[in-house]
């Protein structure tokens, strides 16, 4: 009798879940639930004909970095593709003093994206922006986030859709895709990156002991970012699985009494 009653707990605890699952899934948009692809490395789309104003902010070619799978070397532009995707990019600094010198590190990152972005740098969110509200890059100055001696990480959130009010990025990679809630699956395959850090001794005419590029545009440097897809699994589903199992729980425990 104790083991049916502990099996009608753990279905009662399981179908509230679900239903729980489900009503935050209505509630609070991209941010709840989210289903990921496995990491892989970035692709890079080219159009024949730009989209417009990013011409005007990487003039040495249209390349955009995006997600493709499988992973290739160039995706289609016209492709439709995953609703939302997150870039992620790790690389380690020299420590402060290095070699005996003290290190100065500088750095900076330019993002365009249609529609949304929303950056991280080491797991503290940096900024966001639509590019159909604001139709230019941003430029984000990254010194003071970077950390000489550790591996850095910058995170990129992208999808693409419209602004809903009262909806941006968390403090946390967590809330990275927080304002995707009316996301839809992408036409418009693109992302472009641009900037660069330095490390060099803190001294007149001082030695690079380290430097990267963010450069979308470069294919030597884009192979180091790697991408997932992110969506949001029909809640519809969860909450049939919530009720199914509640009626079968009633039903165990009537046929337990009889």
């Amino acid at each position: 009798m104790k083991l049916k009653t502990r099996i009608i707990k753990v279905y009662h605890k399981v179908a509230f879940a679900s239903l729980v699952i489900a009503g935050g899934l209505f509630s609070a948009g991209a941010s709840a639930g989210l289903i990921y692809t496995p990491w892989t490395e970035s692709s890079v789309v080219t159009f024949s004909n730009p989209p417009p104003a990013s011409t005007e902010y990487i003039a040495s070619g249209p390349e955009y970095v995006w997600y493709c799978e499988p992973p290739l070397e160039s995706c289609a532009g016209d492709a439709t593709g995953p609703n939302m995707v997150h870039f992620r990019k790790t690389f380690t600094l020299p420590p402060q003093d290095f070699n005996g010198i003290q290190q100065y590190v500088w750095g900076n990152i330019t993002i365009m994206a249609d529609d949304y972005f929303a950056l991280f740098i080491n797991g503290v969110f940096k900024g966001e922006n639509w590019l159909d509200v604001n139709n230019a890059a941003t430029y984000f100055d990254i010194q003071q986030d970077l950390i000489l001696g550790q591996v850095n990480q910058i995170d990129i959130f992208a999808c693409d859709g419209a602004p809903t009010a009262g909806l941006n990025a968390g403090a946390t990679l967590a809330g990275g895709l927080n304002a995707c809630r009316n996301s839809y699956p992408r036409v418009n395959h693109w992302l472009l990156i641009d900037g660069s850090y330095t490390v060099e001794d803190n001294v007149l005419g001082g030695t690079v002991n380290a430097n990267g590029s963010f450069r979308s545009t470069d294919l030597w440097w884009i192979s180091e970012w790697e991408v997932r897809a992110a969506s949001i699994p029909e809640p519809g589903s969860l909450f049939l699985l919530g009720l199914g199992l509640c009626a079968f729980s009633a039903r165990y425990q009537r046929r337990s009494k009889q």
